[in-house]
């Protein structure tokens, strides 16, 4: 059995070749627009999995975005043999498209016992804000 440990929605991820560490770096919870529809930047998912059995097994991932209004669209799919007891798999999105505000889910599936399961889920707020001007205090003589 394959189970998902750690998903996590973040700007870019950093794995050393050296020492095989990983950075989530600059996780992200929600983000603020003035206007929509908006496409995003890079944004990553980083996901940890384990498995419960010592032999070979093949982890067969699938992500899918819900959006506020309830439509469900597949951002990819992944599949891998896993040999060692943990494994990270990281997707890349460039140019998401995000239509109106509210709560996006991030729905990770996992493949196993030829049927998708879900594995875990992680959520984006995505809230319409204006963007106001700084205001610079005034001088005193």
């Amino acid at each position: 059995m394959i189970k998902n440990i750690l998903t996590v929605i973040c700007q870019s991820i950093i794995t050393d070749k050296e020492t095989n560490l990983v950075s989530y770096l600059n996780c992200i919870e929600q983000i603020k627009s003035p206007q929509f529809p908006i496409r995003l930047p890079f944004v990553s998912l980083g996901m940890l999995w384990q498995k419960t059995e010592e032999k070979s097994l093949t982890l067969k991932v699938r992500i899918k975005l819900l959006s506020p209004d309830n439509k469900e669209k597949t951002i990819g799919e992944m599949k891998s043999d896993m040999n060692n007891p943990r494994q990270r798999q990281h997707i890349v999105m460039n140019g998401l498209p995000i239509e109106c505000p509210g709560k996006y889910i991030f729905i990770v599936e996992n493949y196993t016992s030829n049927k998708w399961k879900q594995a875990t889920s992680v959520s984006l707020d995505v809230i319409q804000e204006k963007i106001v001007p700084n205001k610079v205090p005034k001088k005193i003589d």
